[in-house]
């Protein structure tokens, strides 16, 4: 191999590199960004209906959607006890 083949292949790795670690740094915001919006969710439910629904939701919220997770914000300020952001949260997450 010659010594400009050398250079162009090692030119495209570290470009590989420098693109895997991009892609992973916007990965993990993002997921970082979710979690933060699940703990808040967790929070405000816990201050509104005490910490046994802040826990139950957390659990609910962990195979939750983004979409659905959106949903469950609007229920927990739109929803007059626990027990009914915790029903809509296990049911889909529908917001009447």
């Amino acid at each position: 191999m010659s010594w400009q083949a050398v250079e162009a292949v090692e030119e495209a790795r570290e470009q590989g590199v420098a693109q895997g670690r991009e892609q992973g740094l916007v990965e993990g915001l993002a997921r970082g960004r979710e979690q933060g919006r699940m703990a808040l969710m967790v929070r405000l439910a816990a201050r509104k209906f005490g910490p046994e629904t802040g826990e139950q939701l957390a659990r609910i919220l962990r195979s939750a959607s983004a979409e659905a997770a959106g949903e469950v914000a609007d229920a927990i300020v739109d929803c007059n006890t626990g027990d009914e952001v915790l029903e809509k949260a296990a049911n889909g997450c529908s917001v009447e």
